[in-house]
């Protein structure tokens, strides 16, 4: 019962996290072309590399919680499982 419900406490934070991520690089790509004014090209990303490592922050975040809520579903018992489903 304590490690269900220590999984249980920590469930979403990584979610939540690859949001905050992904909304800093869009608020980012959004101040600075507005700022700049970045011409629509195939270049047009490459005005971005600062912000491009948030990005992958938020693919591995979400890529973690998969994985933990993955983690979880084994651990819980087979009765346990057919009643929550």
């Amino acid at each position: 019962m304590g490690r269900r419900r220590r999984w249980g406490r920590g469930r979403g934070w990584l979610a939540v996290g690859s949001l905050a991520a992904l909304g800093l690089a869009a608020l980012y790509v959004v101040v600075s072309q507005l700022r700049y004014a970045y011409e629509a090209d195939f270049t047009w990303p490459l005005s971005f590399t600062k912000v491009h490592v948030l990005g992958l922050v938020t693919v591995f975040l979400l890529l973690a919680e998969a994985v933990r809520d993955l983690a979880v579903r084994r651990r819980r018992p087979a009765a346990a499982r057919r009643t929550i489903s």
